[in-house]
């Protein structure tokens, strides 16, 4: 009995010794993991990419470490094989050849120092269009965007700096490009501060966005299934409201349907 009551102190003694060494001791905070990257890229590798003139490559870059990114997050590989820009433009062109639609892709990424903004479009050429403007402007300007159209007691017309400025810094250097090779659907790639912005509101002063191009946000380009969806014989419940017995509506913005592309509309019309 004594050599059993012996043998089972040694065993709390040995357990309490194991516990003490493992946790932390008093005052002492236990190391935090690294927070979850937005860009998982090599800044400064990417912008001498792109000083070089290497669209192509950078175009890699960002589908490799934005796929990175989501494999992090969901703790697992992504059986996905990345796809060079040459794929993605013939992707780009198969879909046209199947929807009768021209769609360019836009890679924007806020840097520390600038505003990388690349576009890929069908005609396989990839352009480069830089902005020196630090990651915490873009991101508060896209903030400033968000907040002006969910809040109801702003006036009118408030969102619309930043939704002119966000054109000016991502569509504006393409737009005549876009224009000459007829696109008429953007998609758009973005990075961390920019996913969240409704890329439909952005503004050139007399249109919104969506009133010229259908526009889609994607992580990557590399993670989707870019069969095109076939929407004939589709089922859609629609619902909305013509008339408001406030003055003003309860939200900011609202679509109205204007055949098969939707137009915003706000309460002050948009100078």
């Amino acid at each position: 009995m004594k050599h059993f009551f012996r043998s089972s102190l040694l065993f709390v003694f040995a357990i309490g010794c194991v516990l003490l060494f493992l946790l932390p001791t008093v005052g002492q905070t236990p190391p935090e993991s690294a927070p979850l990257s937005s860009l998982r890229i090599d800044p400064a590798r990417l912008s001498a990419t792109l000083d070089r003139g290497d669209v192509a490559d950078a175009v890699q870059q960002l589908e490799q470490g934005w796929k990175v990114q989501f494999d992090d997050y969901y703790q697992r590989q992504m059986a996905l094989s990345l796809l060079s820009p040459d794929q993605i433009v013939q992707s780009l062109r198969q879909s046209q050849q199947i929807t009768g639609k021209r769609s360019a892709l836009i890679y924007a990424i806020a840097l520390p120092t600038q505003l990388e903004v690349l576009l890929l479009s069908p005609d396989g050429q990839p352009r480069h269009d830089r902005h020196l403007v630090n990651a915490s402007e873009v991101q508060a300007t896209a903030a400033a965007l968000k907040s002006s159209l969910v809040n109801v007691t702003a006036r009118p017309q408030a969102y619309l700096p930043a939704a002119q400025q966000l054109y000016q810094w991502l569509i504006a250097p393409f737009a005549a490009e876009l224009q000459r090779q007829q696109i008429d659907s953007l998609i758009f790639c973005v990075g961390g501060g920019l996913r969240s912005v409704p890329i439909a509101a952005l503004h050139d002063g007399s249109k919104f966005l969506i009133e010229t191009y259908s526009v889609s946000l994607i992580p990557a380009f590399s993670l989707l299934d870019r069969r095109p969806a076939r929407l004939d014989g589709l089922r859609v419940l629609a619902m909305g409201a013509s008339e408001f017995e406030q003055e003003s509506p309860p939200a900011r913005c609202a679509d109205r349907t204007g055949g098969d592309r939707a137009v915003v509309a706000d309460r002050g019309a948009a100078k």
